[in-house]
């Protein structure tokens, strides 16, 4: 709900000035519509419910990868081939109000889990910071799909954009989450696959948790294969083609003469 009210403005305004359609609203937004939904998700990753009508369809995730190449930094390149895969750390888009103290903890996690990590701290702004050798700092713009695959296991804020680029390149993931919108959501789904731990709350974030949820994500050989398997199946998947496939359908169906 709380989507659809974020998005009805720019919604209807892009109704009213490009497809000269009246305003939707109502109490739930975009959920009291009688049109049809598209959801951007593999099926994998949440099945269609079976109280869902033929209005609804999940079609598969929609990446938009760039065909432009990527020329990454050398120090990322050398960090990365120096030894085993890394963690990935970031935190994307929330806005975290105490960035330096979930820095500290993530730090100090990596430290006594005996692995390497890149962080990304996304939107946090938690200025300069002494990180150990083991940790690598990305600065600027990385894309996920170059870096994901060259990292063992993933913790982050749990984005519906992130959590589906992670989990189709097949990675364990711990997702570290604020309490609101959807993203408590992809960690439950995320735990409840097998593919990673539970979820965990963003401000009650603690060394030794973030300890135990890592060692599990780089020894548990069943969380990897079943991460491994699904991320096979959501390659496989064409959420784009579905898409548009499901759009054409429904614009068919809409202008189809009434049924006598």
């Amino acid at each position: 709900m709380l989507y659809g009210v974020t998005l009805l403005k720019p919604i209807n305004q892009w109704r009213k000035e490009t497809l000269n359609l009246p305003p939707i609203g109502g109490k739930n937004g975009l959920q009291m519509q009688p049109v049809p939904t598209l959801y951007g998700f593999s099926p994998a990753v949440v099945p269609k419910p079976p109280d869902w009508d033929e209005r609804v369809e999940i079609t598969g995730y929609w990446f938009l990868d760039s065909d432009a190449p990527f020329q990454p930094p050398a120090d990322l390149v050398a960090f990365l081939e120096a030894e085993e895969s890394p963690l990935y750390i970031g935190f994307g888009s929330t806005a975290d109000v105490d960035p330096r103290k979930t820095i500290q903890i993530a730090i100090e996690a990596v430290q006594k889990s005996g692995r390497r990590a890149v962080l990304e701290m996304g939107w946090a702004n938690f200025g300069p910071i002494d990180l150990p050798p083991q940790i690598f700092r990305i600065e600027g713009d990385v894309p996920h799909p170059w870096l994901f695959p060259r990292m063992a296991a993933l913790i982050h804020h749990g984005g519906a954009g992130t959590t589906g680029q992670g989990l189709r390149h097949g990675k364990p993931t711990l997702i570290v989450y604020q309490k609101f919108v959807d993203f408590y959501f992809w960690g439950q789904r995320i735990a409840e696959l097998g593919v990673g731990p539970c979820p965990v709350r963003l401000d009650g974030l603690l060394v030794e948790s973030l300890v135990d949820a890592i060692q599990t994500m780089m020894t548990d050989s069943n969380m990897r294969d079943r991460a491994a398997i699904l991320g096979q199946t959501i390659r496989a998947e064409d959420g784009v083609a579905r898409a548009v496939e499901a759009f054409h359908q429904h614009l068919e169906i809409a202008g189809s003469p009434p049924k006598a």
